[in-house]
């Protein structure tokens, strides 16, 4: 019994970790994301909202932050259509939206070269962190120039794939990666 106990007592801080994490940072793993069959459709699908210059003058959560017409009306595409979203930002990769931010002025479409690869190397990162590597997910990513761009490379990186079934909208600010399998 006591090798038992000893067991519980090493596990159970590494859940109480994971739970303040989640608690501060917000979901960083997708509710659904094993498949019963390999061909199925992927059950986590993730937007990828661009944040705004136009932005309150104080801090707040990253849903409200920005304030152009663009952004919230992306904002509300992507808490309706999707299983969760997140905000591209400049400083900051990709934002939770529940996280709270000062304003900031960042963009990336005239920021130096080293900035844009340094921005898509950190996407990487936390796009592994919330999506894995192997697990099946469609992303759609709304967004337009370096952001669009640095994120696609990111993605692909990952395994992810243009979905041929999904068409990019008139302004090429819409597009759907689907990564159905491991890339290897």
């Amino acid at each position: 019994m006591q090798g038992r106990h000893e067991h519980v007592l090493r596990v159970r801080p590494v859940a109480k970790a994971a739970a303040e994490r989640r608690r501060i940072h917000g979901r960083t793993r997708p509710k659904a994301d094993v498949l019963s069959k390999p061909d199925e459709q992927p059950k986590y699908d993730l937007c990828l909202v661009m944040c705004s210059a136009t932005k309150s003058g104080a801090a707040a959560r990253s849903r409200d932050l920005y304030k152009s017409e663009r952004f919230i009306s992306d904002r509300v595409i992507a808490e309706k259509g999707y299983s969760g979203w997140r905000i591209l930002s400049g400083r900051h990769g990709i934002l939770s939206p529940s996280a709270w931010i000062k304003p900031y002025d960042c963009d990336l479409d005239s920021s130096s070269g080293l900035t844009r690869t340094l921005w898509r190397l950190r996407l990487t990162f936390q796009l592994l962190g919330l999506l894995g590597l192997t697990k099946p997910a469609s992303v759609s990513v709304r967004a337009r120039g370096y952001y669009l761009q640095g994120c696609l490379t990111a993605l692909s990186a990952l395994g992810f794939r243009e979905d041929p079934l999904e068409p990019i909208d008139g302004h090429g600010s819409v597009l759907r990666v689907r990564r159905t399998s491991h890339a290897g």
